[in-house]
């Protein structure tokens, strides 16, 4: 082996030797993550009184014709092993020149508040520092969903609203001393009282610790929804999937 491979060899050892970031599961802890996910949509909708319309829109097709506001945010306590997560999703789209005279318009507007007890534990034996770890998580998801299109005279349409149970679990790998990756699941529904059939969602990330207490992060998510109420002509619903890139940044002690 020559001189160079070995310093080579040597500097990649150095640089993730030591302690690396991973999460004390015995520590009392908080972090506030505000992110932004705008995603793709593969989705068919149910409004009363007009046929199931299936909308296929890519992100280039989103920002092109339709008003957008899109704002998500997540909060985490934790008493040692056991803490609380907090987590809210919000989407509008309004878009207009529909209709025979180009004087309609349609709103979709989705809406998730996840509030959740939780427990986590190191999964090896490595130090505290260094173990990689799981969270389990259960409790309640919000759900707001609003379609309305306007042809006038009419409206078509609304919302709705429910409270459904959810449950997930995460993973947290240390990488080194400033990367993390992490996956989290979730489903919650399950066809229980006024819920959706099935509402899921998964995601992937990686974060950088840049400062102290700051951590960017960047990370891939997909979502699906099934929910519908009613019947025939007068039937409400989304069923599909939304899917595409999140980039936060997370600040916490």
């Amino acid at each position: 082996m020559t001189k160079v491979k070995r310093i080579l060899i040597a500097i990649m050892v150095l640089a993730t030797a030591g302690s690396v970031y991973a999460e004390d599961v015995d520590k009392n802890e908080w972090s506030f993550t505000p992110y932004f996910w705008l995603p793709s949509i593969d989705v068919t909708s149910k409004v009363p009184g007009l046929p199931p319309a299936d909308i296929d829109l890519g992100f280039d097709d989103i920002i092109e014709n339709f008003d957008v506001f899109a704002l998500s945010a997540r909060g985490e306590y934790w008493w040692g092993r056991w803490g609380t997560v907090v987590d809210g999703i919000w989407l509008d789209m309004e878009t207009g020149g529909l209709g025979p005279m180009g004087n309609g318009g349609a709103q979709i507007s989705d809406g998730i508040l996840d509030i959740m007890a939780a427990w986590r534990v190191n999964l090896t034996d490595d130090a505290p520092q260094e173990a990689v770890s799981a969270r389990l998580m259960a409790g309640l998801r919000y759900h707001y969903l609003k379609q309305e299109i306007t042809l006038p005279p009419q409206t078509f349409g609304g919302s709705e609203d429910w409270i459904e149970p959810i449950i997930a679990g995460q993973l947290v790998a240390p990488l080194s001393a400033k990367w993390l990756a992490t996956v989290r699941a979730d489903a919650s529904g399950f066809g229980i009282g006024d819920g959706s059939d099935l509402t899921t969602s998964f995601m992937a990330a990686a974060g950088w610790r840049f400062a102290n207490n700051w951590i960017a992060k960047l990370g891939y998510r997909l979502y699906h929804i099934d929910y519908s109420t009613g019947s025939g002509a007068n039937e409400f619903g989304l069923d599909g999937t939304m899917h595409g890139p999140w980039i936060g940044i997370s600040y916490g002690k």
